[in-house]
C-alpha cells in the first residue's frame, strides 16, 4: 500500500484540479494506493505520523515544497522513503531530485532510484528540506502568498515590490569556521540551489553533501538590488562585494531584533535566536535518475 499525501490548496488550488489527471494516469499503473487530503495548514505533518503508525513505509506527497516540509515534521522513522509529485509553485526542492514536472513525478512510481538526503534543522525542533529565509526573502513569501500568481512570475513580482522600501538589519552569524556582524538585506541557508522557483541564492548546494549553504547579502544601494536581480537569478551573485557565503554543519544566528524567517516557504514566528545544523541523509527519496 502506498499513501499519497494530497494538498489541493497547492499553488493557490491548482493542485486539486492536478490531482484529478494525476490519480487517472496512477489507476493504470495498477498499484495499491491510498489518497488522504490535507484539510488545513501543518495537516500533512498529522498525515504523515498516521501514515506511519500504520506502518507503511512508502509515502507520496503531491504539492510543493511546503508540503514536503510538512511531511518531514510529521517522520520519526528514518526507514521510510518518500516520492515527490510536484504540484506546488516553485517546487524547488523537487528538482534537486531531477523531479521537475508532474511526469517525472509519476514515473517514480516504478523507478528503483533512491537518494538519502540532508535534512536541515532550526532550534532542535523545526525541520526544513529546501531553505530557511530571513529577512527579506521572508517579507517576498509574505506577499507572495497574496498576490494572484504562486508562480516565478509571482515571486520576481513581489521580489521587485518590496526590493525598493525594505531596511537592512542587524544581524550576527557564526559557524566554526566563519564569522559575519552587521547590517544585512537577507540572509538564506540552503539545503537545496533553489529558492522561490527562480532564483540561485546557495548555487554550489548539494543535497547530500552534509552541509547547509549560507548567502549573505549586505547593505546595497537600491539601485544595485535591481541590478544584482539577473546574477541571483543565474546563481553568478556570490562573486559581488556585498554578498558573503558560506558552508557549514552548525550555524548559530542572532540579531537585536526579532527575524521574520520562512522554512521552505512557510511563515513561521519572528525568533532573535536560531540554532541550524544539518542532519546528514537522515531521508530517503526516489528519483527518476540514478546518477542524481
Amino acid at each position: 500500500m502506498i499513501k499519497i499525501i494530497v494538498n489541493p490548496q497547492a499553488d493557490k488550488g491548482k493542485s486539486g484540479f492536478l490531482w484529478r489527471e494525476i490519480e487517472t494516469r496512477i489507476k493504470k499503473l495498477d498499484i495499491e494506493y491510498e489518497p488522504v487530503f490535507t484539510q488545513s495548514p501543518k495537516h500533512a505533518t498529522d498525515l504523515a505520523k498516521k501514515a506511519q503508525q500504520e506502518g507503511l513505509k512508502l509515502i507520496f506527497v503531491v504539492g510543493g515544497d511546503g508540503t514536503v516540509s510538512e511531511v518531514i515534521n510529521g517522520i520519526y522513522q528514518e526507514d521510510l522513503v518518500l516520492g515527490v509529485i510536484p504540484t506546488g509553485s516553485g517546487n524547488d526542492f523537487a528538482k534537486m531530485l531531477g523531479v521537475r514536472t508532474i511526469l517525472d513525478g509519476l514515473s517514480l512510481f516504478t523507478t528503483t532510484f533512491k537518494k538519502a538526503v540532508d535534512v536541515g534543522c532550526l532550534n532542535q525542533d523545526k525541520y526544513f528540506i529546501n531553505n530557511l529565509g530571513i529577512g527579506l526573502d521572508a517579507y517576498v513569501v509574505e506577499l507572495q502568498k497574496r498576490t494572484k500568481f504562486r508562480d516565478e512570475v509571482g515571486y520576481l513580482f513581489s521580489t521587485l515590490k518590496i526590493l525598493f522600501s525594505f531596511s537592512e538589519f542587524p544581524i550576527k552569524v557564526v559557524t566554526s569556521d566563519f564569522e559575519f556582524f552587521g547590517n544585512v538585506l537577507s540572509l538564506s541557508i540552503g539545503n537545496g540551489q533553489y529558492h522561490g522557483g527562480i532564483f540561485r541564492l546557495t548555487p554550489q548546494a548539494k543535497i547530500d553533501d552534509g552541509f547547509l549553504d549560507g548567502c549573505i547579502i549586505k547593505e546595497i544601494s537600491k539601485l544595485k538590488r535591481v541590478l544584482t536581480i539577473p546574477k541571483a537569478i543565474k546563481g553568478s551573485h556570490l562573486s559581488l562585494k556585498e554578498v558573503k557565503s558560506f558552508k557549514s554543519k552548525k550555524i548559530s544566528i542572532s540579531s537585536s531584533i526579532a527575524l521574520p524567517l520562512h522554512l521552505d516557504g512557510e511563515l513561521f514566528a519572528p525568533l532573535k535566536e536560531l540554532e541550524i545544523e544539518v542532519l546528514p541523509r537522515k531521508l530517503t527519496f526516489l528519483t527518476p535518475n540514478f546518477g542524481l
